[in-house]
């Protein structure tokens, strides 16, 4: 069974299932966000991306720090549009510079530096559970 097929499987057995519990240390409350809701929201992204021109094994950079749900949602979009996801912040410059990315997703606001890529990358920003930038649309 393909990671697709069984995350569709997963969204159609348990659709209001928490798949992510968001706790930030500065508000101790948290945020859950549902398969459904995951799942709705990385097909927007998808559909977005492909709209724009993203084919299958395209390169698509993720930034992102690992605590945010920005990535989960980025990184479901890239898969479901076939594309092939590149971790920025695991490679220096120069591996990035050659990784051939068709574009980069980025999270809308982040206080720390993001990875340092090549200046004619097309940006997508992203919110927090992967809406795209009003800018960037």
């Amino acid at each position: 069974m393909s990671l697709l097929a069984r995350w569709k499987e997963v969204v159609k057995t348990k659709p209001d299932a928490p798949a992510l519990i968001i706790s930030l240390t500065i508000n101790p409350s948290s945020t859950t966000i549902s398969f459904r809701d995951l799942d709705r929201s990385s097909d927007a992204l998808a559909g977005f991306l492909l709209a724009a021109g993203l084919v299958t094994f395209d390169r698509v950079g993720l930034d992102f720090h690992p605590s945010q749900p920005g990535e989960i949602v980025a990184l479901l979009a890239v898969v479901k549009c076939g594309a092939i996801a590149v971790p920025l912040r695991s490679f220096c410059d120069e591996i990035v510079a050659d990784a051939g990315l068709r574009l980069a997703l980025v999270p809308r606001c982040d206080g720390e530096e993001a990875a340092s890529l090549p200046a004619t990358l097309p940006l997508l920003r992203l919110g927090p559970r992967g809406e795209v930038d009003a800018d960037d649309a």
